[in-house]
C-alpha cells in the first residue's frame, strides 16, 4: 500500500519492520517454477514466506549453497541492497546454477545495468499484487516488476546483447 508524499513520490504505508514480509503470489511462483524449476532453494526468505523447503534468510544469504534451480525475490527495503542479491545471482549463474529473480523494474539503477542486463529479462503484464503479511491489507506493488533469469537464455537479441520478452502467468507456455 502506498501514499503520495509531499515531494510527489509514493511511499510505502507498511511499517519498515514488516516491509520484507510480503510474499510472492502463488500464481507467479508456480508459473515460474513450472517453466524454470523445480526450485530447490528460496535464496531470500524467512520461515513464514519461503516458497521452498530450503531457504536462505535475509540475514544469512549464504546459509545454503546457491546451486541447482534457485528462486529469489529479495527484500525491496534495501537491507541488504538489491545490488548484492543480483550480483550474487549472476555469479551463481556463471557457476552453473539457474537463478530466477523477481525484482522491482528499476531500470535506472546501477544494479540493473551492472548485473540484471546480463540475464534474460522477462516483463510481466501489469503490476503484481504481492501477498501481504498478516494484518496488512493487500495492494498492488508501487512499481512495475521484472523477472531476471541467470544465466541468460540462448535466444538473445544480438543487436543489443539483451534478451527480453513479455511474461504472464496466464499465458505461460504459449
Amino acid at each position: 500500500m502506498a501514499d503520495l508524499t509531499s515531494n510527489g513520490y509514493y511511499a510505502s504505508l507498511t511499517s519498515r519492520e514488516r516491509r520484507n514480509e510480503w510474499q510472492t503470489p502463488a500464481t507467479v511462483f508456480n508459473s515460474l517454477n513450472n517453466e524454470f524449476g523445480p526450485f530447490t532453494l528460496d535464496a531470500a526468505a524467512n520461515r513464514f514466506n519461503s516458497k521452498c523447503q530450503r531457504f536462505n534468510s535475509f540475514e544469512r544469504p549464504d546459509r545454503h549453497k546457491w546451486e541447482g534451480a534457485i528462486w529469489c525475490n529479495p527484500p525491496y527495503s534495501g537491507t541488504p541492497p538489491i545490488s548484492r542479491w543480483v550480483q550474487r545471482a549472476y555469479e551463481a549463474g556463471l557457476k552453473g546454477a539457474s537463478v530466477v529473480m523477481l525484482l522491482p523494474a528499476q531500470i535506472n539503477s546501477g544494479w540493473f545495468h551492472n548485473w540484471a542486463m546480463r540475464g534474460t529479462i522477462l516483463v510481466p503484464k501489469g503490476r503484481i499484487e504481492f501477498d501481504p503479511p498478516p494484518g496488512v491489507s493487500s495492494s498492488r506493488a508501487m512499481h512495475e516488476s521484472i523477472i531476471v533469469v541467470f544465466p541468460r537464455e540462448k535466444k538473445s537479441d544480438k543487436a543489443f546483447g539483451v534478451s527480453a520478452r513479455l511474461w504472464s502467468a496466464d499465458t505461460l507456455g504459449e
